[in-house]
């Protein structure tokens, strides 16, 4: 299945001047796409790829007056609007991927390195972006920026699932979203929460640890895991809620109960942690992969753009050119996956500066 990526970039506006207008908006965003699964990085970067494949980027793009330059690439940066992107990307997820089997997405934020500023006080300053991410597709449905100075990730992540407009998904959420309001703006948009439960919701906490030491679960499951010197043992179980809990903790129909015990590097540890999920699934093992599929929004996501793609070494500082730069960057690892491809440095090394073969995992059309 090839990524139709010009029935995305055809409902974008271009807002540019007409006049001295050399290169189409469409013509631009292949390139910088092809440049950054080239391994290229920011305005000069997307310059470097264009010199480079000069010869082969005019005969394929019917580029009439040569490749852009540095400036016009930071013209379109400049004249791009990141929320008017942003919805026209997420509108386009939900009809061109509606087949997408994801039944859980993760919902986490990070910090673009490179915008930090300000330092260790409290001038400190920089951008981030909570995206929702498939479990199962690994494909970004979805993200929401913002300044740390100015808003923050609770914020940010309750606008990105009303701006997401799906239905029927389990959100999985790290402690900082085990929020009221966060939880009935989810099931307000017909969906559901899997979040953990930490001692900072002392009523909500001590509630469901007295339920899961008295009562008897309705499923179990247990395994095993070994690896990067780690030997973790796992019992989930899952206990259906009976309990009157604290006012405005709504929706919640199970309590999840994980513990884990072993070694990290030859130190013995033994830990507990608890889960609140609002849709009765009644399966621990469905319960327990969703709660480890969840980092991988980490593994999968943040860990590649950040080592292989390079985002957090971008040179641009303000928010809306990060933003779209973080957006582009989630559109080709998508790119990738739709295609049958892992990001992994193989996978990078293999489409570097083969303008050929990168234009067909867009499903490029000339004539636009």
């Amino acid at each position: 299945m090839q990524y139709k990526l010009f029935e995305l970039v055809s409902q974008l506006e271009d807002t540019r001047r007409g006049q001295g207008r050399r290169h189409s908006l469409e013509n631009v965003l292949t390139i910088i796409l092809m440049a950054i699964l080239s391994g290229h990085q920011g305005l000069r970067g997307f310059e470097r790829f264009a010199k480079s494949n000069e010869k082969i980027l005019i005969e394929t793009l019917n580029l009439k007056h040569g490749i852009p330059c540095y400036c016009t690439f930071r013209q379109v940066f400049q004249s791009l609007n990141e929320q008017l992107f942003a919805q026209k990307f997420m509108a386009w997820m939900k009809t061109y991927h509606k087949d997408l089997k994801d039944g859980f997405l993760s919902l986490d934020g990070k910090v673009v390195k490179s915008t930090v500023n300000g330092g260790n006080t409290a001038m400190q300053n920089f951008v981030s972006v909570v995206s929702a991410f498939g479990h199962q597709s690994g494909m970004v449905y979805g993200m929401k920026s913002f300044e740390n100075g100015k808003s923050g990730e609770a914020k940010a992540l309750m606008e990105l699932v009303e701006e997401l407009g799906v239905t029927n998904k389990i959100f999985t959420m790290d402690a900082l979203h085990t929020q009221k309001n966060t939880f009935d703006l989810i099931l307000k948009a017909d969906c559901h929460f899997l979040a953990q439960v930490k001692r900072n919701c002392r009523k909500l906490w001590e509630i469901i640890a007295l339920d899961t030491a008295l009562c008897t679960p309705i499923s179990t499951c247990e395994y095993y895991q070994q690896s990067n010197g780690r030997c973790v043992f796992r019992r989930i179980e899952v206990y259906e809620n009976q309990s009157q809990l604290p006012n405005g903790w709504n929706g919640i129909q199970r309590l999840v109960k994980v513990r884990r015990w072993g070694t990290r590097y030859n130190k013995s540890f033994e830990e507990v942690t608890f889960f609140v999920l609002s849709k009765p699934i009644n399966s621990a093992k469905t319960i327990a992969d969703a709660i480890q599929q969840h980092w991988s929004i980490e593994n999968e996501l943040h860990w590649t753009k950040d080592v292989i793609i390079g985002e957090d070494d971008m040179t641009p500082k303000d928010k809306n050119t990060v933003a779209l730069l973080v957006y582009l960057n989630n559109i080709a690892l998508n790119v990738l996956k739709t295609n049958g491809y892992k990001p992994t440095k193989n996978t990078f090394a293999k489409f570097a500066n083969k303008v050929n073969e990168l234009i067909f995992l867009f499903d490029f059309n000339p004539l636009f």
